[in-house]
């Protein structure tokens, strides 16, 4: 998920992207000018025979709008697809 300018590399998040104790992923858009990324957003693959369970993976994204504003986002990967959207933030 990608507010703002998309970025040059998808599979990281951006620097401004914090873990929740639940290891969600959490950023904070304060500006409709301001930009961020998720990075891949993703769950940890199937358990194998034979090899050690992965990792879990991310599957949430929280972000914390403390003002108003319209705050278009995209799926970078999926946009032509029509992935988009907006959140609307009222006073």
């Amino acid at each position: 998920m990608t507010f703002g300018a998309e970025p040059v590399d998808l599979v990281y998040a951006s620097s401004d992207v914090t873990l929740d104790p639940d290891g969600a992923r959490h950023a904070i858009i304060a500006s409709t000018s301001d930009s961020t990324n998720s990075g891949y957003i993703i769950a940890a693959p199937q358990e194998r025979r034979g090899l050690p369970q992965a990792p879990l993976g991310v599957t949430r994204f929280r972000v914390t709008f403390p003002n108003a504003g319209i705050f278009p986002y995209i799926c970078a990967i999926h946009d032509e697809l029509g992935m988009v959207g907006q959140v609307t933030v009222s006073p």
